[in-house]
């Protein structure tokens, strides 16, 4: 009987440590995808009017090419935290309206209070992870997206710099297939902001577990 209990020992010690090394896992990871913007030209020309200028004109592109890298860890085997840099590009705004002379600069930064929230910044999540077969996982995060943004605009051949930052929240999913213990593929999705102005992210990802 006290051989049977010495020999339980350290298969518990064997098996506790195995679970703390699963529960304690480390990952990092490269992405990009494509951003799709829920506020279109026509957005950004109802909202110069709001702000008072006449006759208002806008083009932009309808998306962004985005690319991003992030690091985590897994305390447990289905929650963790994750941070990453996230460069969410550029609408490429051309607008224009009746602006006075002297108002070049508020009119530029009504213009970028009014695209969608672009620019790159850092994002912080809580991240899960739900696994539905030896080799498929779905990961779901939730977080904070702190970024800043450039946009100009030349008038009367003056070219007129504006910078706007903002904290919004993000949300994201993903499907992973895992090729081995170390690699896995994620197809992901994200939203950036909750507004009317949010930017929805399809792409894809490579993440690395050590």
């Amino acid at each position: 009987m006290l051989a049977r209990k010495l020999l339980i020992i350290p298969a518990l010690l064997l098996a506790t440590t195995t679970v703390q090394a699963w529960e304690l896992q480390y990952y990092a990871g490269f992405g990009m995808g494509q951003g799709f913007y829920t506020k279109d030209a026509a957005g950004v020309e109802r909202e110069l009017a709001r702000r008072n200028w006449p006759n208002p004109e806008v083009t932009m592109k309808d998306s962004t090419t985005v690319w991003k890298a992030y690091v985590g860890a897994y305390f447990t085997p289905f929650l963790g935290l994750q941070a990453g840099y996230a460069n969410l590009g550029n609408a490429d705004v051309n607008a224009s309206a009746s602006v006075n002379p002297g108002e070049e600069r508020a009119f530029v930064k009504d213009m970028a209070e009014s695209q969608p929230d672009l620019g790159k910044g850092f994002q912080l999540s809580v991240t899960g992870r739900f696994p539905v077969s030896e080799n498929i996982t779905i990961h779901d995060w939730l977080g904070v997206f702190v970024w800043e943004n450039e946009s100009s605009a030349t008038l009367d051949g003056r070219k007129v710099t504006e910078t706007t930052k903002g904290t919004n929240f993000v949300l994201g999913a993903a499907a992973e297939y895992r090729l081995n213990y170390e690699l896995g593929l994620r197809l992901e999705f994200e939203r950036f902001n909750q507004s009317g102005d949010a930017v929805n992210v399809f792409g894809a990802s490579v993440a690395y577990y050590f």
